[in-house]
């Protein structure tokens, strides 16, 4: 009876594991050809920031799509890479490099100077609104500097102007004072 319930119990405790191991790969969707090509071509490849966990965000600067052009409101779209460092349960706890990216949109009222994020709530109901970045307070976490980045960047790509007239993030002070973009596996 012992042996029976600890057979049980031992199998209780793999499928759990497995249960886990599998949402978190459902969850989170690497790329390997992402990977790859962010080392073959980490020029295109602009740094936003990071999260202070291992994670850092990139810039597809090849992927800037204007979804709206109509003066002075215009929304603009590029894909986000997240690239993390982290212990693989599938390689016994070596550590591994990943990436995976999503597509982020930004709204821009240029004569107002506001811009606005898309932020998706998928909790209690799915919906999609406009986050106002508030410039003043965009340096109260590495998440809303990588944002505040990300949106500024992203205009000055899409149009060849500031946003804001000057330079008001770290990444675009940056560019204006090196005369190029802080890259993947650039040292800052």
């Amino acid at each position: 009876m012992v042996n029976r319930l600890v057979r049980i119990i031992i199998f209780m405790v793999l499928l759990l594991g497995f249960c886990m191991t599998s949402a978190y790969a459902l969850k989170h969707n690497y790329d390997p050809a992402l990977l790859a090509d962010m080392y073959r071509n980490p020029k295109n490849y602009i740094a936003l920031g990071g999260a202070g966990t291992g994670l850092s965000l990139y810039m597809d600067k090849n992927s800037i799509n204007v979804h709206e052009y109509n003066p002075p409101y215009y929304v603009i779209a590029f894909r986000q890479v997240s690239f993390c460092v982290h212990p693989s349960v599938e390689n016994n706890g070596q550590w591994v490099e990943d990436a995976e990216s999503n597509i982020e949109r930004y709204y821009y009222d240029f004569d107002n100077k506001k811009m606005y994020w898309e932020h998706e709530y998928l909790y209690p109901i799915e919906k999609i609104e406009w986050e106002y970045i508030d410039p003043q307070k965009s340096d109260s976490t590495s998440g809303s500097r990588a944002m505040f980045a990300a949106g500024e960047i992203a205009f000055f790509l899409a149009y060849n102007m500031n946003f804001y007239g000057n330079p008001k993030s770290y990444f675009m002070q940056e560019y204006s004072k090196r005369g190029d973009w802080v890259n993947f596996g650039t040292k800052t």
